[in-house]
């Protein structure tokens, strides 16, 4: 299996809002902007066609207003800079246009509670007005129907498949007994758990 990279940033945007065991779109998307230290994402905000991440640049203790609007379909940036908030000669205005910042996305099932999928780090270039490659980095599937339970970790960049047991206890929390099996990535097919099931009790066996 090749490392999942999608052709814009909506495609990747879908993929992580879809949940592979309920078949729908219910993941719900969080967004995060490295680094941290100098940028602070105040707001998100996503439309059929734009994603705008409202941010805060600091720089020493001067603060300035910077909005990332990424076109969703062809991965175009336009990074808006305002005044400073608090103005002491630090040049953070022209430092915040070089500093290098990613923001990933991830996307976390609030029906099942058994899925999740993380972006790549990409890039927001604003030397060439860009993002980076728009790449799912890894998803974590619950596989928890049957008397068999696991944990499935799928690692696109390195193609492999982490494999855990775990279990419910009392209060039906999942507990993961952190023997991780490392496998090769294959293609699963989550919409259909029981040869999903079937597929890496396989895997365990000839490992």
């Amino acid at each position: 299996m090749r490392m999942k990279v999608l052709e814009s940033l909506q495609k990747l945007w879908e993929y992580c809002q879809f949940c592979p065991i309920c078949q729908e779109s219910c993941r719900k998307i969080r967004v995060d902007v490295q680094p941290d230290d100098t940028y602070e994402l105040v707001s998100f905000e996503k439309n059929d066609n734009q994603l705008k991440l409202n941010c805060l640049f600091s720089f020493h203790r001067e603060q300035t207003k910077v909005s990332f609007e990424i076109d969703a379909y062809t991965n175009g940036l336009q990074t808006k800079i305002s005044e400073p908030v608090v103005t002491i000669q630090s040049g953070g205005v022209f430092r915040s246009k070089r500093t290098f910042v990613v923001f990933q996305i991830f996307g976390d099932c609030e029906k099942c509670r058994c899925t999740h999928a993380t972006s790549a780090e990409m890039e927001l270039s604003m030397l060439d007005n860009s993002i980076g490659t728009t790449k799912v980095d890894r998803e974590g599937i619950y596989l928890l129907e049957s008397v068999d339970k696991f944990h499935l970790t799928l690692i696109y960049d390195r193609r492999v498949l982490l494999v855990s047991r775990c279990y419910l206890d009392q209060d039906n929390t999942v507990i993961d007994d952190n023997r991780i099996l490392e496998l090769p990535l294959v293609n699963l097919d989550l919409s259909n758990t029981e040869k999903t099931l079937a597929k890496v009790k396989t895997l365990i066996l000839f490992s």
